[in-house]
């Protein structure tokens, strides 16, 4: 393991501390240098950092997060690449104090603490030893569930498995995973409720979305139906009409979406 990152695990107890005592703004103040640190240490490393960027300037801290998109190993994502960014942004507005009405909520540094601790593990950086406890509010949330003869996901392969519930960490959709097989839960869109991806379906125009964007789903225990009938309704009401707004009342199931593994209509 090199210096920097033990030093960059230094970092980030310090704004783990920072959060636990409700410090936020030097919460975020620090998992941006933690941010930055990695950054640098692990281009530098690899000899990709150049020497200078536009008109002979040093390069950005957004240049280099765009660098580590081809240059890093792992590569960096686009999805993680924007809430990196999101953090710096926030970082100028605290330290350069454009605006002291803007506050700093705990949900928000968890967010980007969560960013953080992905991000550095991803670079051999070792996680701190106290990580605030309510982090796992906004973690895939692990349950078990028992199975019925007629829906056994269990009898899928790992490598499927593994596909569908990276596909939905892209999209920023996995909000649980059934512990004993491994099988990820998304949110319904209108009910909120955890449901199995293969329990349910989402608009045809959202196939239109980029593969790092979350989509609308609608779950099979009557809010796709509802979904359907809302859209019925407006029509009614002279909203619009379904013949040129098809895409949006037909309902394909999510796995469709991601593709690349089988499933069996319910």
């Amino acid at each position: 393991m090199s210096k920097w990152q033990d030093q960059a695990c230094i970092t980030l107890e310090l704004a783990c501390d920072a959060i636990s005592n409700n410090h936020l703004r030097q919460a975020i103040i620090l998992l941006d240098e933690t941010c930055n640190f990695i950054t640098q240490a692990h281009l530098r490393e690899r000899n990709k950092i150049p020497k200078s960027n536009y008109k002979g300037r040093s390069p950005t801290m957004p240049f280099l997060l765009r660098l580590m998109i081809d240059q890093a190993e792992p590569k960096l994502s686009q999805k993680r690449m924007k809430i990196l960014l999101a953090l710096r942004e926030l970082r100028n507005i605290l330290v350069h104090q454009v605006s002291k009405k803007i506050k700093v909520n705990r949900y928000q540094c968890m967010v980007f603490l969560r960013e953080i601790l992905a991000f550095s593990s991803d670079y051999g950086v070792p996680q701190p030893k106290l990580i605030p406890s309510d982090l796992a509010e906004i973690q895939p949330i692990e349950i078990l569930i028992e199975f019925g003869s007629k829906w056994k996901p269990n009898d899928r392969p790992a490598n499927d498995k593994k596909h569908v519930r990276e596909a939905l960490e892209k999209r920023g959709m996995l909000s649980g995973i059934i512990a004993n097989i491994g099988w990820p839960l998304v949110r319904c869109s209108l009910c909120q409720r955890l449901v199995p991806v293969d329990y349910l379906t989402t608009p045809q125009d959202e196939f239109t979305t980029e593969d790092n964007e979350p989509v609308r789903v609608y779950c099979l225990y009557g809010c796709s139906q509802a979904y359907q009938a809302f859209l019925k309704d407006q029509e009614k009401k002279g909203m619009f009409s379904l013949v040129l707004d098809s895409e949006l009342y037909y309902l394909q199931p999510l796995l469709e979406l991601i593709g690349g593994v089988p499933y069996e209509p319910l």
